[in-house]
């Protein structure tokens, strides 16, 4: 099954409109948390669809031509950017405190998916890892009602995206610790270039040393050194 790299663990709930994603999401949430799991959301939004409505302040801000606009009070953050991004991007963004993403939708992309209510179009059968009401052939099944269930498939799948990666980093000599989340990070934004080289190959390990160059600005004539 070829699918993405993402930094962190991410499952895809797919299904046509109305087959219960929503629902099932909202029962599983409580129970990864109970399991001990952070978990984080994305959900795709229909062409059109508008956070913000016009008129509002953060709309106007935005159209004004800020790249990025931030609305904050007590107890909630939210950010709008001028780009909608990758579900890569997404998660590499905004998702380095959790442990699990379920992404609500996103049919298309390149990973891991729970199929709800039956197969639909967009959707590969060697990308699913389970479906949830209707059986496919090859696919482990659950009925909605099963929720122990999935979230054992779950939470299996998460232990087995659990090996960090073998990261290294030295900035001026000295090693920089990387949290799993990093160096995840690293590791498949370094993948994914040296993917788009001719001739390379699939790599095993590598090795970048990027040399940014010492700059020091003389110092003016008559201009006297502080040593204390």
């Amino acid at each position: 099954m070829l699918v993405v790299r993402f930094p962190v663990p991410v499952i895809c709930v797919v299904g046509g409109s109305g087959s219960g994603k929503t629902s099932l999401l909202e029962r599983l949430i409580p129970e990864l948390r109970s399991r001990g799991l952070r978990v984080g959301v994305v959900k795709h939004a229909p062409a059109g669809f508008r956070i913000d409505p016009e008129g509002k302040d953060s709309y106007r801000l935005r159209e004004a031509g800020a790249e990025v606009v931030i609305v904050s009070s007590d107890g909630e953050l939210v950010c709008f950017t001028s780009s909608s991004g990758s579900l890569y991007e997404i998660v590499s963004t905004f998702m380095g405190g959790v442990d699990l993403v379920l992404a609500e939708g996103f049919r298309r992309e390149r990973a891991p998916k729970i199929l709800v209510g039956g197969m639909i179009e967009g959707i590969r059968t060697e990308e699913l890892i389970a479906s949830v009401g209707e059986e496919v052939e090859g696919v482990r099944s659950f009925s909605p009602e099963d929720v122990n269930g999935i979230t054992q498939l779950i939470l299996d799948f998460v232990r087995k995206s659990e090996q960090p990666p073998s990261v290294e980093l030295e900035v001026n000599g000295k090693r920089v610790p990387l949290n799993r989340f990093a160096a995840r990070v690293v590791r498949n934004v370094v993948r994914g270039l040296i993917s788009s080289l001719h001739g390379v190959g699939e790599p095993r390990e590598v090795r970048l040393r990027i040399d940014y160059g010492t700059h020091i600005a003389p110092r003016e004539a008559g201009e006297e050194v502080s040593h204390g």
